[in-house]
């Protein structure tokens, strides 16, 4: 099972994929260069006694060589002419790259929702435009995809930018068609280790879903099976005379030569 985990810079990605591993939270940020992938183990409800392998992807949207690279090409450009457009650096908008750009393992160098099976993406809730990337990035998630909202840093709740229910508004109003899967909210502090319980939980849900489309595809090779049967007998049904002929002189030769 694949889990993707998004969000904006220093919201507490990296704190909650570490966590998911069990490790403890680090108090001092570093920024990550690239996607990060780690295996955990997990149990299912529906299946106790067999564990679940689940893929966790750390994604950035850019790496750090890239948004440096960008960000000399923009001071070069403003130092030689106020006329040209610097790039633009913010997460909704592809930019032409420079000649000399280097590929990095990051959301715009690969479709990190290729094989996904749940989204996990992550807002500070001290941080107004943190929640104005869940608004931009939720309508781009394909909506098979089960999705958990997570306000991350709960423990700093006295500095309170964004209001929880303006978050379940946004849900409650949230059309992602007949056929879409689930979206919840919850709210963590990878400081505490609060939230993670609920986390756990809601791998259900990807996990029910995967099961689900895997039952269905056995049902349907099963009814093709069915038929490809149905056919043979068809044809053996249609022979029936012929074949009888065929068994009976067999029989008979098979008597003579005895």
């Amino acid at each position: 099972m694949k889990i993707v985990i998004r969000g904006d810079y220093n919201v507490g990605k990296t704190s909650l994929w570490q966590r998911l591993q069990g490790q403890q939270f680090k108090e001092q940020y570093e920024p990550s260069d690239e996607i990060k992938v780690a295996n955990i183990n997990w149990n299912s409800k529906s299946s106790e006694h067999n564990i679940v392998k689940v893929e966790v992807w750390d994604v950035i949207d850019r790496s750090k060589k890239k948004r440096n690279l960008l960000n000399n090409q923009n001071n070069k450009n403003n130092s030689s002419s106020s006329n040209i457009k610097s790039l633009k650096l913010d997460n909704s908008t592809t930019s032409h790259l420079p000649p000399n750009f280097e590929a990095s393992l990051d959301a715009e160098f690969i479709d990190v929702y290729k094989n996904a099976n749940g989204c996990i993406l992550v807002y500070d809730i001290t941080k107004q435009w943190t929640w104005d990337y869940i608004e931009r990035e939720l309508p781009k998630i394909p909506t098979h995809i089960p999705v958990l909202i997570v306000g991350n840093h709960r423990d700093m709740h006295h500095h309170r930018t964004v209001d929880q229910l303006k978050c379940k508004y946004f849900l409650e109003n949230l059309n992602r068609g007949s056929l879409g899967s689930a979206v919840r909210y919850t709210e963590s502090s990878m400081r505490t280790g609060f939230g993670l319980k609920y986390l756990y939980e809601f791998f259900n849900l990807p996990f029910l879903q995967l099961q689900r489309e895997n039952l269905m595809q056995q049902l349907e090779t099963n009814a093709k099976q069915m038929d490809l049967i149905c056919e043979q007998l068809e044809t053996m049904e249609a022979n029936m005379d012929l074949d009888y002929e065929l068994f009976s002189d067999s029989l008979n030769q098979k008597r003579r030569q005895e």
